[in-house]
C-alpha cells in the first residue's frame, strides 16, 4: 500500500462504484463506505466526478503552498497543506538564514 492509497488495493478492488453521474448522492458505493472513488470505478475511474481528490497549486503573495480541494465538499471550502519542517532543528533553521556571503569570499580567495 502506498502513501496515496487511502486503503489496501484488495478493499479498493471490492469498493468501487458504477454511477453514470458525478458520484454526487449516497448513492455511490464509495461515498456509502466513506472512500473517494477509485481507479476501480467503472466510469469515474476515481478522477471525473464529485467525490474524487483534486490537487491544485495556488498563488499566495508570501509563498506557494500546494492546496488540495476535496471534490466531495459541498462547501468548495480548501484544505492548506502545510510544509513539513518537523525534521529541522534549531540550529538548522538558524545555520542557513546566519551564513553571510563574505565567508563565501574569503574562502574563494584562499583557494587562490
Amino acid at each position: 500500500m502506498s502513501e496515496a492509497d487511502p486503503a489496501p488495493k484488495e478493499l479498493l478492488q471490492k469498493v468501487s462504484c458504477g454511477c453514470q453521474g458525478p458520484c454526487k448522492s449516497k448513492r455511490c458505493n464509495c461515498r456509502k463506505a466513506g472512500l473517494k472513488c477509485n481507479p476501480a470505478c467503472k466510469v469515474c475511474r476515481g478522477k471525473s466526478c464529485n467525490n474524487s481528490k483534486r490537487w491544485t497549486a495556488t498563488e499566495h503573495h508570501d509563498s506557494e503552498t500546494p492546496t488540495t480541494t476535496d471534490a466531495c465538499e459541498e462547501d468548495g471550502g480548501q484544505t492548506t497543506v502545510e510544509p513539513d519542517n518537523d525534521d529541522l532543528t534549531e540550529d538548522d533553521e538558524t545555520s542557513s538564514s546566519s551564513h553571510d556571503a563574505t565567508t563565501d569570499d574569503e574562502e574563494i580567495n584562499e583557494g587562490l
